[in-house]
């Protein structure tokens, strides 16, 4: 059997293990079918300059048991051709790689395998005096040394022991050294570890041929040692561990092309068995820069197992810019195209599940989106998947806020939640909207509104992919208040001054407004609320919605001067949207409105202050001495009374209509309509006079008789 292969590529986790490389296998395989055994002689394996030999036998058992022995080797091989298999090395550099050093690899398998038990087995890797150093750089690495095996004398995988007795290297004048070993690795693994060394970073562009639009800087020392079984680590039996040592990083530089350049001046952190203590901690990441120290517990099974981590930071920033660190961050796992593309949009910031993080935060300045937010001083909560804020005091547009909420990916990783109260104090309309989105979309109107405001608004939402709000999830109730609103070239009010021929309700000036509503299914719902605009009150309720259509109805009061006093109020109902609005007038309403007025008054004026009843009262005794006399009397008076409102009616009724006439259609109209009312209500009066009139005459000549 022989096969051949070329450019092969192998990568696992995102992470490139081959790359280039080609293997040729030739074998030969005696096969005994009837006995179902197979021999290997003669076999070998072959990737780049690396050949492995395979000898032995398997024997499947009628059992369903497989029996073998095999060995497989490669004897002495040179370590440049082990470095070969490297794809960081394997470039086109390698031709100027030169090494020195030997690997030696041995594996063997003894014994039968059938469900949980397994032959034995063992693999040993050993490197002697391994070093390497290119022709175009001036330092090599020296004295790498490797014994590494994995091993299990048969049985279970429990019995499986890893050890990595020695691993060491010189780099440009830094020494690195680690061990570790772990046995029990499935009942209770047990393992002990430790590194221990110095390494400038700067040092690595004189041993390796790093990309010239990376730089790489910075010292990392350690020195740690732990030990200890998995389940003390469960069950937080600290005291049957040993961990101790220390981790400094000091002015660690990194910059990567289309990456935030990341600076660390100190990471220092000191651990024991139960803690890690950060004692100082310092990096910025592009422009942003973060301070940091405090303790943190369950590293270990953080570290091990991805158990919950723990613990109190206090956190500062001068300047935290989201918007970069964010796009910088990957998309997805898919290799990048050839082609530049546009800037990615903002991903979802995913709140880890397995944190429990106390942070005491004073952040000077935060940029999110076209947000920015200052002097941002509380506390925050990490933990299950949430990240919690309990009356964080901050400075936003403008303004200055106290905040509650919570955001969570927990549930959802794709669609973040949001719950968010906030109380907000002199906050700048113009800047609100120039930097929250949802604003602009929900209240189009704050885009040429000036003067500023204070907010109470308690919301929940969930959030899209880019982190932007679902406005159809948007769920709030609030209330807003200004004691100067400055409004202009809105169409809106320009179409109800035109309508109404009032030029003053183009241009708002309004003091001490307060604004109740809701948000609910992409609307936002205002209660009822007034507006005083230079001697004219408007009453205004309605909705905005996500399609920029607004449905209000606005309650204007109207001057005595534009209506000939018969009209004090018009209802005015403005549709459409923001930039094509459409006002109708109450017209109707209107006229009845001036009709009732009108008429409430002429017959006051008219009839006086007193009644009919009371003149009759005042007849009523010379009435029974002559009541034939007095009832023609009385019957001329009625109907000399009720002419008289009518001649009045009619009169006051040209008056009106002559008066309005000159303050344009509208009032005209209205005037009108309350004259005609007005003499048909005199009318009714004068036949009431007579109709009275009677029936005293006839209440008279019976006491008369």
């Amino acid at each position: 059997l022989r096969l051949d292969a070329r450019q092969m590529r192998f990568v696992s986790g995102g992470i490139p293990l081959l790359s280039g490389a080609e293997a040729e296998l030739d074998a030969t395989i005696a096969a005994d079918l009837k006995n179902n055994r197979f021999t290997f002689t003669d076999n070998t394996f072959r990737l780049n300059a690396i050949a492995l030999s395979l000898d032995g036998w398997v024997h499947l058992k009628e059992s369903g048991a497989i029996a073998m022995d095999l060995t497989a080797g490669c004897g002495k091989v040179l370590f440049k051709d082990v470095l070969s298999l490297i794809p960081a090395f394997y470039t086109k550099d390698f031709r100027n790689l030169s090494a020195s050093g030997e690997l030696a690899l041995d594996v063997w398998a003894k014994g039968e395998m059938h469900g949980s038990v397994l032959p034995a087995f063992a693999a040993k890797a050993t490197v002697s005096n391994g070093s390497f150093q290119y022709s175009s750089l001036p330092k090599a690495v020296t004295d790498i040394q490797l014994a590494a095996g994995i091993s299990n004398p048969g049985g279970t995988m429990n019995k499986t022991v890893v050890d990595l007795s020695k691993f060491s290297l010189k780099m440009a004048g830094n020494s690195v050294a680690a061990t570790f070993h772990a046995t029990n690795l499935v009942s209770d693994p047990a393992f002990r570890a430790s590194v221990a060394g110095k390494v400038d970073l700067g040092a690595i562009r004189e041993v390796y041929p790093l990309d010239k639009q990376i730089d790489l800087g910075g010292v990392i020392t350690a020195d740690l040692k732990v030990s200890g079984r998995m389940s003390d680590i469960e069950k937080k039996r600290y005291e049957q561990m040993a961990a101790s040592g220390t981790f400094v990083i000091e002015q660690l530089g990194l910059t990567v092309p289309k990456l935030p350049a990341v600076h660390i001046r100190r990471a220092a952190a000191t651990i024991t068995p139960k803690a890690m203590t950060l004692g100082d901690f310092g990096v910025t990441v592009g422009r942003s820069d973060l301070s940091a120290k405090g303790q943190l517990t369950g590293y270990l099974g953080y570290l091990l197992r991805g158990d919950k981590l723990a613990g109190r930071l206090y956190v500062r920033s001068g300047l935290l810019d989201l918007n970069e660190i964010m796009a910088a961050l990957p998309a997805s796992e898919e290799p990048a195209a050839v082609e530049e593309q546009p800037a990615e949009p903002m991903q979802v910031l995913v709140v880890p599940k397995n944190l429990d993080l106390s942070l005491n935060t004073e952040l000077q300045k935060i940029l999110f989106n076209k947000m920015t937010v200052s002097a941002l001083t509380g506390e925050m909560r990490v933990a299950g998947g949430a990240l919690s804020l309990d009356k964080l005091a901050l400075q936003l547009f403008g303004g200055k806020a106290s905040a509650s909420g919570r955001y969570s990916t927990a549930a959802d990783p794709s669609r973040p939640s949001l719950r968010l109260g906030l109380s907000l104090a002199g906050a700048s309309f113009s800047q609100t909207f120039d930097e929250l989105e949802m604003v602009q979309k929900l209240v189009p109107v704050f885009a040429k509104t000036g003067g500023d405001y204070s907010l109470s608004l308690d919301m929940t939402a969930a959030l899209d992919s880019t982190m932007s709000p679902d406005l159809q999830s948007v769920n709030a109730t609030g209330e807003i208040k200004s004691e100067n609103i400055r409004v202009q070239n809105i169409e809106a009010f320009d179409a109800l001054a035109k309508a109404l021929n009032n030029d003053k309700l183009r241009q708002i000036e309004a003091k001490d407004v307060a604004i109740r509503f809701a948000i609910k299914n992409g609307r936002v719902t205002t209660q009822p609320f007034d507006l005083k605009l230079a001697g004219t009150n408007v009453n205004l309720s309605g909705s905005t919605g996500l399609d920029q259509t607004i449905d209000y109805v606005a309650k204007v009061s109207m001057p005595a001067s534009a209506t000939g006093g018969v009209l004090e109020t018009l209802n005015v109902k403005i549709g459409g949207t923001f930039t094509a609005p459409k006002i109708t007038l109450g017209v109707r309403e209107a006229a009845e409105q001036a009709v009732k007025k009108v008429v409430d008054e002429q017959i006051q004026k008219l009839t006086g202050s007193e009644s009919l009843a009371a003149e009759v009262e005042k007849q009523k005794e010379n009435l029974r001495a002559e009541v034939e006399k007095q009832a023609a009397k009385l019957r001329d008076e009625a109907k000399r009374a009720g002419e008289k409102l009518v001649a009045a009616a009619q009169a006051q009724r040209t008056k009106l209509v002559d008066e309005a006439a000159k303050k344009g259609t509208l009032a005209k109209f209205a005037a009108e309509k309350a004259g005609d009312k007005l003499v048909a209500e005199a009318e009714k009066q004068a036949a009431n006079l007579a109709a009275e009139a009677e029936k005293q005459i006839a209440k008279l000549s019976a006491q008369g008789e």
